[in-house]
């Protein structure tokens, strides 16, 4: 009888080594911020504790930088002046700058902050006297993505392109933000350029002031921009565009919006010109002035320009001043209809009105106080053929209900 051998079985236990984030303290762990950001690995966090801090920042790749008291007890202003108080270069998802006040930074390009080819979330901070030439809070370029959320922009400046935000070349979400008192030549709030396609939703812009054109935002040369359920309230261009100028190969779409006390030479809200293609939808403007500033203005409240195009839908026009709601010049087409015009100085030049277009008071609720919401009884709120038109439904003395964010709400009582 053979001997049956004791069998040996070998059994490996594959223990998983488990890489916990860590949190670096400033001033605890790291006696100054960028030695933290130093410090830090993808996935971890630099928590910097309430104070002023004087330094130009890089960012690393991954990294949170987050301040533990918020932006109203943290600063950071540069040491060195002409370079951002914060630079990302090529940073990737995971990146996140959150709850500081970015002051009096001065650079070529983002006074704040430079993004370059980088995704990076931009939260819950305030941007306040910076100056750049191009961005004077924030310059996001060269193929860059990400959220800029729930910021403050308060009276930042640039010598020619986007007071606020510059943005080339690059397509981020702009959620949530307040906009007042920014200036630029071109964009006070928001500069974008070269092939952008930001989403821009549910922002304030309120008192921002161009040179030459588009009040709050300034989009040129391919962009692409989406621009929803904003508010915009008394910005200005010396030149057009108090709202919103779209020049040479623009393509953008905007809905939902409330343009109220915007003016401008030309087209106190929005200019649409050189072969750009404007789709306009179910927007309020409430009480906007082209003022007509020098002898070869051409005045409106929409001003479509050189062999452009608008397509003007279910909008609310009212108590337009200084030229007509609606006016075409120089070769350019506006496609209009269930358009409600009421007490403007005139209602279209150049252009054919739309079949469905009516000429009743909409009712709105309160608008001498910033109440665009429709009475009950409105002509606008369940027209016969158009539905509903204007940005705002029915909602006088009722329980509102409206789709939003977070980032909104809290922007509305700042």
């Amino acid at each position: 009888m053979k001997q049956l051998l004791p069998v040996l079985m070998l059994v490996f236990v594959i223990i998983p080594i488990v890489c916990h984030a860590a949190t670096w303290d400033v001033p605890g762990d790291a006696a100054t911020v960028q030695a933290g950001i130093d410090s830090a690995s993808a996935g971890d966090t630099v928590l910097v504790a309430p104070d002023t801090y004087f330094e130009n920042l890089v960012m690393k790749s991954g990294v949170a930088l987050l301040s533990s008291g918020g932006r109203d007890v943290t600063a950071l202003e540069p040491a060195i002046i002409d370079s951002p108080i914060v630079e990302c270069v090529f940073t990737g998802r995971g990146t996140v700058i959150e709850g500081f006040t970015f002051r009096n930074g001065d650079s070529h390009t983002g006074g704040g902050i430079k993004c370059v080819g980088s995704d990076i979330k931009i939260l819950s901070n305030r941007f306040t006297l910076n100056d750049a030439f191009h961005g004077g809070g924030i310059a996001i370029v060269a193929f860059s993505a990400g959220n800029i959320e729930d910021n403050l922009f308060e009276d930042n400046g640039t010598s020619d392109w986007g007071g606020g935000i510059y943005i080339e070349q690059s397509s981020p979400d702009i959620v949530g933000n307040a906009f007042t008192g920014n200036r630029a030549r071109y964009g006070a709030a928001i500069g974008i350029r070269y092939s952008s396609s930001p989403h821009v939703t549910d922002n304030r812009f309120i008192g921002n002031d161009a040179v030459r054109q588009g009040g709050a935002i300034h989009c040129r040369y391919n962009g692409y921009a989406v621009i929803e359920r904003n508010w915009f309230e008394s910005n200005s261009a010396v030149g057009s565009a108090g709202a919103m100028a779209f020049h040479e190969d623009a393509y953008p779409t905007i809905r939902e919006n409330i343009f109220w006390k915007n003016s401008a030479g030309n087209a106190s809200v929005i200019g649409v010109s050189f072969t750009s293609d404007a789709l306009i939808e179910n927007n309020t403007f409430y009480d906007n002035d082209a003022f007509n500033a020098t002898p070869d203005s051409l005045p409106a409240c929409i001003g479509v320009y050189s062999n452009s195009t608008a397509s003007v839908y279910n909008c609310i026009f009212a108590f337009t001043t200084g030229g007509p709601a609606i006016g075409c010049f120089q070769g350019a087409t506006a496609i209009v209809d269930c358009n409600d015009m009421w007490s403007n100085d005139s209602d279209y030049l150049g252009c054919v009105p739309g079949l469905n277009d009516f000429y009743l008071d909409p009712l709105l609720c309160d608008p001498t106080n910033g109440d665009f919401w429709l009475d009950c009884s409105s002509p606008c709120a369940a027209h016969p053929v158009c539905g509903l038109v204007g940005a705002m439904d029915v909602g006088c003395g009722a329980s509102r209900t409206y789709p939003t964010t977070w980032s909104s709400i809290k922007a509305i009582y700042r």
